[in-house]
């Protein structure tokens, strides 16, 4: 059990059960020492966006993440803006990310990315699965409303194909 307590391992059970039961499908789970356990799933079925539910080492909350990255032609794109623009776009998606009132971080200088985070508290050793389901679908609709914002600020028109995970 990798020296994890039995009230652990099971909340940790309990953890991979609701996101099976909320239609979430497991694709692994994340052996690292910063956690004390997590597992990566794609949401909301097969065709999901990959996402992750972790317990920080000694932390009384777990988190639930979701990073998505600037295709290439998005990176282009913003790099060809003029440094106004950019600071605009920069504005707008923050305004984006403030209105999801969860916690998030980018990067466009280097890697592109943006990760959006929620944490949830637990009491008495539990959560419910109701309260996991609202914080999924928060970190799912808030990055999908990322991406709807960057599709709509660098294309003229909208491609489904876009949203393909890669």
């Amino acid at each position: 059990m990798d020296g994890m307590s039995s009230a652990q391992s099971n909340f940790k059970d309990t953890i991979r059960g609701y996101i099976l039961d909320i239609g979430g499908l497991l694709k692994e789970e994340i052996k690292d020492s910063r956690f004390d356990f997590g597992f990566r799933f794609l949401y909301p079925n097969e065709r999901g966006r990959l996402m992750m539910v972790t317990q920080p080492k000694g932390k009384h909350y777990i988190e639930i993440t979701l990073g998505t990255s600037l295709s290439p032609q998005h990176r282009q794109a913003f790099n060809a803006l003029e440094q106004r623009d950019k600071v605009a776009f920069s504005k707008n998606l923050q305004k984006i990310l403030f209105r999801s009132e969860i916690d998030y971080s980018y990067d466009f200088s280097q890697h592109y990315t943006i990760v959006l985070i929620d944490k949830i508290f637990i009491e008495d050793r539990t959560i419910s699965i109701n309260h996991l389901f609202q914080s999924i679908r928060r970190v799912y609709s808030s990055t999908m409303n990322v991406v709807f914002f960057i599709q709509e600020y660098f294309s003229e028109t909208f491609d489904p194909s876009d949203f393909v995970l890669k």
